[in-house]
Formats: C-alpha cells, structure tokens, sequence
C-alpha cells in the first residue's frame, strides 16, 4: 500500500493489521495491531486486550471453548457455568469436562494468549447463539455481520475503551462481553 500511495521509505505510516494469527515480537499470538510502520521497520503500537485461547486449537472449530475461557476475564467460574451448562448446552462436546479443562486452562497464568479478532468473534458469535461450531473460514464473522445488519446501532449505547499500559494502547474487549452476558 505504501509503495502505490508514494509513501517515501523512510516516512512513517499508521496501519491497523488485520490478520490470521502469528506471532508478535513479544510471543503473543497477534491478531490485530496497530502498527507505527515504515519499509523497513514497525513498532507495535497496540493490540485488541489479550484474551486467554484454551487447552488447544480446537477452540477455532468449537467456539465455545474460546467464549468460555473469555468469559474468565469478566466472570466467575459459576458464571461461566451458569451460562454454559444452562443457555448454551450444546457448545461443548464433552459436557462439563470439557468446561472444567477450559476454565482450569485459562486461569493458568501460564496460558497462550492471543489478540486475534477472530477469536473475540468467535466468543461473541457463540455468545449471541448463532452458532457453536465454525464449519468454514471465517463463519463467525461472516454470520455475526449478517445478524448486527438486522439490528439498529442506534439503540446501543456503548462506549470504547481503550486504556495506556506500558506505553501501548490497548483496545478493551472485556466490557463488550460482559455487556452482552447481561442481554
């Protein structure tokens, strides 16, 4: 983008990345940045708020894995199981093992942790009860647009929050998840 907008190499550039997954300079599995970049060089300017992935990854097939293990940052553990094994029952396979292997993971201070959108998508997907399982690429984001295209912006009040830690912004995702466990 830079080249074809004639940005001169040396000229620094604010650009939001937007990816898959891999890994930042810090070893966090990334997901979204934002970036202070020029050709040859980038500083990590901040990320989504890190969230905890579960036991593997399977929590991309099934979703529920990674809304539960989000929904650790906000809620207790009886929460969590309130949610799970009375609204959502058929989002995790192996019942309240599984549920029980995902809390135990995410609340290890040891636990991979990721800014990808895509998993904060896919917790919110499986949190609105569109869906428990990804079939295909990108299916949460694709069905979570589709659903928020039939509602009405207009009666959501919602502010971002984005807080400074250690000389990085990061973008809050915590109050969006508890906002919708209070829907």
């Amino acid at each position: 983008m830079c080249a074809e907008n004639n940005v001169e190499p040396d000229q620094p550039v604010v650009c939001i990345a937007l990816d898959g997954v891999g890994y930042g300079t810090d070893g966090v599995v990334c997901g979204v940045e934002d970036l202070i970049s020029t050709y040859s060089d980038f500083e990590r300017y901040g990320p989504l708020e890190y969230l905890p992935i579960p036991v593997d990854d399977l929590c991309t097939k099934y979703t529920m894995r990674m809304l539960d293990s989000a929904l650790t940052t906000v809620i207790s553990d009886e929460e969590i199981r309130d949610i799970t094994c009375n609204h959502t029952q058929n989002g995790l396979k192996h019942g309240k093992k599984e549920l029980e292997i995902v809390l135990n993971n995410a609340r290890n201070p040891q636990v991979i942790k990721t800014s990808s959108s895509e998993r904060f998508l896919d917790s919110i997907f499986t949190l609105t009860g569109l869906c428990y399982e990804r079939t295909y690429v990108g299916e949460p984001a694709i069905k979570l647009e589709a659903a928020a295209n039939r509602g009405n912006p207009e009666k959501i009040e919602y502010d971002l929050e984005i807080t400074l830690i250690n000389d990085r912004y990061i973008l809050k995702t915590d109050k969006t998840i508890k906002l919708l466990t209070n829907l």
